[in-house]
């Protein structure tokens, strides 16, 4: 899930996304290769077609030691997704540590007062606004309530940035929290996510590439991409002590486009993989909704070019990730056991909409399909499980759109 400030809290009903293009779950783009209007062409092939394609040429387990030729373009949400839980109580803290080292006086206004604020904001929109989420049965519908949204997201950005709960807030800052988080368990990464992004970057690595380290991204609404980095980074550092050594780890950076607080715009010379926008000062380029995610979605799918196919999976946890979810190649829900709020909410939404949940093993997965489909795994090692027992499949995706 990507985090606003409706999910540090119940979320009351919160509906942020559904994709506005009819597409089936494997549609596929080959933008290096064909003239744009064959590109377009080639993502309108029929899931029946693609379905019989895969079926002729893997059998019912896949083909574990068959190479493919297409590479994988991993995009992932954050909070939720790539962690357990929602980070930003977390990033609030830091910054009233921070006030707190500083001997503000008086202290910025207290974390629940802010939280409070914004769901009196979200009930008074939702109240008033029509059709009701149970009267939202088309995309068009769902986008048009997801835009109405951005302006309850922007005040209660602005309450937090005037309290100065993040005044003179450094990247220093922001590691040193980050660090806290994981040794103190507040924040936790969801288990596998090393393999999974190791085994991308392995399988990657075995094709022609000429950008390979575009490759696998984060999108996020969180408010800091300094924050979510300095996760990353610590996480990686210690993932060597809780996960599994059977499988290719992942060791690298990974590139972050979400929002930045002002004292951090600064910092972005610094860290150049990824992007970041100003709460404030820099609006326009926000990343507040789910309209806004899919947004960043579709320029780092138009800019993708690495001389080879593309499959562009896209894994998430709520319905702010839902348009780029239904946007991918193959989107992939997070489902913990039981599940979360954001979790049921996503999936209630997709039932809504006639969107069809299948999980990442059901064998209707390659089966023809009339309408959307979304997968679903409990953890990304049964992403990484499916990944390799489905090469062949893969390759036959690539074959279709050729």
């Amino acid at each position: 899930m990507s985090v606003n400030l409706a999910t540090i809290t119940a979320r009351a009903g919160a509906t942020h996304a559904v994709c506005q293009q009819p597409l089936v779950s494997f549609t596929f783009r080959n933008p290096h290769r064909h003239a744009r209007h064959l590109v377009q062409h080639s993502r309108l092939i029929s899931c029946r077609q693609m379905s019989r394609s895969i079926m002729s040429q893997a059998g019912p387990k896949g083909a574990q030691g068959t190479s493919c030729s297409c590479a994988i373009k991993l995009i992932l949400d954050f909070d939720g997704t790539l962690t357990m839980k929602d980070t930003m109580h977390v990033l609030a803290e830091a910054g009233y540590a921070r006030q707190r080292k500083l001997q503000r006086d008086p202290q910025p206004r207290p974390w629940a007062e802010i939280v409070d604020a914004y769901m009196s904001d979200f009930k008074g929109h939702t109240d008033a606004y029509s059709p009701k989420a149970t009267d939202r049965t088309k995309y068009d519908q769902e986008t048009t309530w997801l835009n109405s949204l951005k302006p309850v997201e922007n005040a209660s950005i602005e309450r937090a940035i005037e309290a100065g709960i993040f005044d003179r807030m450094s990247t220093a800052d922001m590691t040193v929290a980050a660090n806290e988080a994981l040794d103190s368990g507040q924040v936790r990464l969801r288990r596998g996510w090393t393999e999974l992004l190791g085994f991308t970057k392995q399988h990657n690595n075995q094709l022609p590439l000429t950008n390979p380290d575009r490759l696998i991204q984060v999108i996020s609404v969180n408010w800091s991409a300094c924050f979510v980095r300095q996760i990353l980074r610590g996480s990686v550092q210690r993932a060597s002590e809780v996960e599994g050594r059977a499988s290719p780890r992942w060791s690298g950076e990974v590139p972050v486009y979400a929002n930045e607080l002002p004292s951090l715009v600064e910092d972005r010379a610094q860290t150049a993989q990824g992007t970041t926008s100003g709460p404030m000062q820099h609006a326009q380029g926000a990343i507040r909704t789910s309209g806004d995610k899919v947004r960043v979605f579709k320029h780092l799918r138009d800019q993708a070019d690495c001389g080879v196919d593309i499959l562009f999976i896209y894994v998430g946890d709520s319905t702010t990730d839902l348009e780029c979810l239904l946007t991918s190649d193959v989107g992939i829900c997070i489902h913990d056991d039981p599940m979360s709020s954001s979790q049921m909410e996503l999936a209630a939404t997709c039932e809504r909409l006639g969107v069809e949940l299948l999980h990442i093993r059901d064998r209707k997965v390659f089966t023809p399909a009339s309408g959307r489909r979304l997968l679903w795994a409990r953890d990304f090692r049964e992403i990484t499980d499916w990944l390799k027992g489905h090469r062949q499949s893969l390759n036959s995706l690539c074959s279709a759109a050729r």
